[in-house]
C-alpha cells in the first residue's frame, strides 16, 4: 500500500530528484505573478494555497496542485483527533519523519503523511519511519527555510543547529544537507505493519462504516478510538502528537491498540483493554463527574469500558451512561459538528440529545413500565419516575433535577427509598430497561412541548381554571366543577400546570388545548422506541376511555 496523498515529489518545484540548476521556491512567485514580495519563507505555502492561478503559471498540473495544498487522510485525521479530543492541547509541532528507503528510489517523493505523528511505518518497506537527521539531530520540514534555496530531495535540509556553529552570531547557520538515504532504519514486524495499515485505512472516507469489538462504527471512531488507546499503550502521558517521540516504541503501542479493537465482542476488548483503560484515567473514566463533561471521549472505548462495569454502577450512573441500552454511553455537550464524533451509530448520531424540556412533572400514565402498573395512577410514583427519565442521560443529581422539573427537594430522599426498594426486589434492572427505551422513543419523536415553559406560566390559577372549565371530560355529560376537572386533568395529562395560556404572535392570550401524550400501540411500555411511538391529542385518549366505560 502506497500513500501518495499530498505527496512533496521535490522541493523548490523542480520536479526531478536534482534541484540543483533551478531557482529557490521563493524566487519563483513573482515569476508567476505575484505581485506582493514574500518576505518570508513561511509565506509561500500560503501563496500556492491561497492562489492557485500561481501553481498554474508555475506549469503545475491541477491533480499536482491539488496533492500540494490538500492534506493527506492520515494528516487530516490528525487534525479532526486533535480539534475533537485535545482542543487546548500544545499544537502538533512542524516536522517530518522519513523513509530512508523511499528516498533511495529512482522516483524518490515525500509523502505528506510522514508529517503526521500518527505516521510510525513505511508500509511499502516495511521499516519503522525515522524521527531525526543523523548529523543535524532535526526532524526534517521542521522549518520552512529549505525554501530559500533548491536542495535535493534526498537532502537534509534544515539548518545547523547554532551551537555546532563557528560564525558571528549575526550569522545564519550553515545548511545541513546530510544524505537522508545513508541513515540506518529498523525493519518492523509485520503484525505492526498491518496496525499502521489499519490506521491509515480508517484515516479517509469519515462517515464510512465498518466494524471494531463486534460493533458498527464509522472510520473517524473507529481511528480516535485507535490514537486513544495507542496514547494510553504507548506511555507517552499526552506526547503522542508529538515528532520526537520514539517511532519503533510508539508502533509497539499501536499494536497494542489494534489488538483491543479487533476483539469480536465488547467483553473481550474490555478483557485486552484492562491495562489501559483506568476507571479515573485520562481515556474512558467513570469518576470524577465533573471530568466528563469537560472532556470529550471516544464513544467506542466508552462503550466498551461501561460495558464490563455495568453491574459495579451505581443506580444514578446507570441512568446517567444509560446502561439499559445494549452499548451505554456518557453524557456530552454535542454540536451538529460534533454529534457524529460522540455517538454510535447505533446511538443515531442525527436524532437530537436528551433535554429536560421533554420530562413532565409526573411520568405520563401510560409510559410507567410493566412491573410497576399498580402504580400507574400514584401520582408520587411517577413523579420519582419523571425525575428518573430525567436522570437518563444527564449528570445532574437529584436535587438538580427536583428543581428543575418544580417538584419538591425531599423527592431527592424519596427517589432513594424508591431505588433501594426496586433494588431489593430485582425490578431496578428492567425499570433502567423501561426508562432508555422511553428516552430512546423520545429522542426519535421529541414531544412538541415545552413543559417548564407551561410550567411556569402555569402558575397563573385563574387561567388553569378557566382552561380546565373549558374541558369535557364525557361527550355530552355535565360540565364539572373546577376542583374535579382540575383533578381529572393531573390525572390525565400528567402535569396539571400545562392546562395555560401565553400571548400568542397577534399578542393575545389564548388558552391551550389538552397537552398530547405520548402514545404506542404495544402494552404499558413495550412499543417505545419503536415505529408506534407517536403523539396524539390527549383529548382523543380521553374520549377514548370514556367511551369504553
Amino acid at each position: 500500500m502506497q500513500v501518495r496523498d499530498g505527496s512533496r515529489r521535490c522541493r523548490g518545484c523542480a520536479g526531478s530528484r536534482s534541484a540543483t540548476t533551478s531557482p529557490p521556491a521563493r524566487d519563483l512567485l513573482p515569476t508567476a505573478g505575484a505581485k506582493r514580495p514574500v518576505t518570508a519563507t513561511s509565506r509561500v505555502a500560503g501563496r500556492l494555497r491561497n492562489d492557485r492561478g500561481i501553481a498554474r503559471r508555475l506549469g503545475l498540473p491541477a491533480e499536482e496542485t491539488s496533492r500540494l495544498v490538500t492534506p493527506s487522510a492520515l494528516v487530516a485525521a490528525t487534525a479532526t483527533y486533535t480539534e475533537t479530543f485535545r482542543p487546548n492541547g500544545p499544537p502538533v509541532k512542524p516536522g517530518s519523519r522519513y523513509c530512508p528507503r523511499c528516498l533511495s528510489q529512482p522516483d524518490p517523493y515525500w509523502p505528506d503523511h510522514w508529517t503526521s505523528p500518527l505516521s510510525l511505518i513505511c508500509v511499502v518497506h516495511d521499516c519503522h519511519l525515522v524521527r531525526t537527521c543523523p548529523s543535524c539531530g532535526r526532524p526534517p520540514l521542521a522549518s520552512t527555510a529549505w525554501l530559500a534555496r533548491p536542495v535535493e530531495l534526498l537532502r537534509c535540509p534544515s539548518r545547523r543547529d547554532r551551537s555546532t556553529f563557528t560564525g558571528t552570531t549575526n550569522q545564519l547557520q550553515g545548511w545541513c544537507d546530510h544524505d537522508l538515504t545513508k541513515v540506518d532504519t529498523a525493519t518492523a514486524p509485520a503484525d505492526q505493519v498491518q496496525a499502521q495499515l489499519l490506521l491509515h485505512s480508517w484515516a479517509p472516507g469519515p462517515a464510512e462504516h465498518t466494524t471494531a469489538c463486534g460493533i458498527a462504527i464509522t472510520h473517524r471512531i473507529g481511528f480516535q478510538a485507535l490514537v486513544e488507546l495507542l496514547d494510553a499503550a504507548s506511555g507517552q502521558d499526552g506526547g503522542l502528537l508529538d515528532l520526537g517521540s520514539n517511532a519503533a516504541r510508539v508502533a509497539a503501542g499501536l499494536l497494542v491498540a489494534a489488538r483491543v479493537l479487533a476483539q469480536p465482542t465488547l467483553g473481550l476488548a474490555a478483557d485486552a483493554a484492562a491495562g489501559l483503560l483506568a476507571v479515573d484515567g485520562p481515556h474512558a473514566p467513570i469518576t470524577p463527574a465533573r471530568r466528563i463533561m469537560s472532556h470529550h471521549y471516544s464513544p467506542l472505548l466508552a462503550a466498551v469500558q461501561l460495558h464490563s462495569l455495568r453491574d459495579q454502577l451505581r443506580p444514578d450512573e446507570q441512568l446517567m451512561f444509560r446502561t439499559g441500552h445494549p452499548l451505554p454511553r456518557y453524557p456530552a455537550h454535542t454540536t451538529p459538528d460534533n454529534r457524529r464524533r460522540l455517538r454510535l451509530p447505533a446511538h443515531h448520531p442525527y436524532w437530537p440529545e436528551p433535554s429536560p424540556n421533554w420530562i413532565p412533572q409526573t411520568l405520563w400514565w401510560n409510559a410507567v413500565p410493566a412491573v410497576l402498573a399498580d402504580h400507574a395512577h400514584s401520582a408520587l410514583v411517577r413523579s420519582l419516575l419523571a425525575m428518573a427519565l430525567a436522570k437518563t442521560g444527564s449528570i445532574h443529581d437529584w436535587t438538580t433535577i427536583a428543581d428543575d422539573l418544580h417538584l419538591p427537594t425531599t423527592h431527592g430522599v424519596r427517589i432513594d427509598r424508591l431505588i433501594r426498594h426496586l433494588t431489593g426486589n430485582g425490578t431496578w434492572d428492567d425499570i433502567v430497561a423501561a426508562l432508555e427505551r422511553l428516552m430512546t422513543g423520545l429522542q426519535q419523536h421529541p414531544p412538541p412541548i415545552d413543559y417548564p415553559a407551561r410550567r411556569a406560566v402555569g402558575d397563573d390559577i385563574p387561567l388553569v381554571t378557566a382552561a380546565a372549565w373549558g374541558s369535557t371530560f364525557r361527550p355530552g355529560g355535565p360540565t364539572p366543577t373546577t376542583a374535579a376537572a382540575r383533578g381529572g386533568w393531573s390525572t390525565e395529562v400528567a402535569d396539571t400546570r400545562a392546562l395555560v395560556g401565553r400571548p400568542g404572535p397577534d399578542g393575545q392570550e389564548h388558552v391551550w388545548a389538552p397537552m398530547p401524550m405520548l402514545v404506542s400501540t404495544g402494552q404499558a411500555d413495550g412499543g417505545w422506541g419503536g415505529a408506534a411511538t407517536r403523539w396524539r391529542s390527549a383529548t382523543t385518549i380521553l374520549q377514548v376511555r370514556n367511551e369504553s366505560g
